[in-house]
């Protein structure tokens, strides 16, 4: 099935499987995140139906419109986001079995004619799709806002637990998930992680923490 999204707007919400937080998006900036969980918007619920946007749709719902990107500048933004989601390893360990996927089964640009069009993996389309339990949650609008990578981690992750209210970590899976430099201490990662990111989010007053 195939919609040319042109009308389209985005979900409210973005909504997922669980599984995917724990992956660490490593390499990609602010506007590439933005991107990346807007296209998961459009997609929620929309099972294996390829998708058409147009730049200026996509760059206008990922909160881009103030950024003044131009034509190049936008191929480039989209391209260099879907590169860094290629290195991701979309995956699971059941302890015997290993399997490594992509999110997205179709994935093209057209500079001709400003437009970008995506599909899901089949296989996996249960990420997006079907969601009544172990799922994250959270608003499209608010996400998009957030200034900084880390910031932008930090509040997914919250999101997660928000029922329970407490995120409990291990130290090496918060590196691994934030890309913490080796060379960061604890000091390091307070005064340049987590200190910035809750001054952020709580200047936003999206949540409490």
């Amino acid at each position: 099935m195939f919609l040319k999204a042109e009308d389209i707007m985005a979900n409210e919400v973005v909504k997922y499987n669980n599984e995917r937080n724990k992956i660490a998006f490593t390499g990609f900036s602010p506007w590439e995140l933005n991107v990346f969980y807007t296209l998961c918007s459009i997609m929620k619920e929309n099972g294996t139906t390829v998708i058409e946007l147009s730049y200026d749709k996509l760059i206008e719902l990922s909160g881009l419109k103030d950024s003044r990107l131009d034509e190049s500048r936008q191929t480039k933004l989209f391209e260099d986001m879907y590169k860094n989601l290629l290195k991701l390893t979309f995956g699971f360990d059941d302890g015997d079995t290993i399997i490594y996927f992509n999110l997205f089964s179709n994935f093209k640009l057209i500079r001709s004619k400003r437009t970008i069009t995506i599909g899901l993996n089949e296989d996996y389309s249960y990420i997006l799709n079907n969601l009544a339990s172990n799922f994250t949650r959270f608003k499209l609008i608010e996400f998009n806002q957030i200034s900084g990578e880390y910031p932008k981690l930090l509040y997914r992750h919250l999101k997660q637990w928000k029922t329970t209210g407490l995120w409990e970590v291990g130290i090496d899976e918060f590196r691994r998930l934030f890309d913490i430099p080796i060379s960061y201490r604890m000091s390091n990662i307070d005064q340049k992680v987590l200190n910035p990111s809750i001054k952020e989010l709580k200047k936003l007053r999206i949540l409490k923490i």
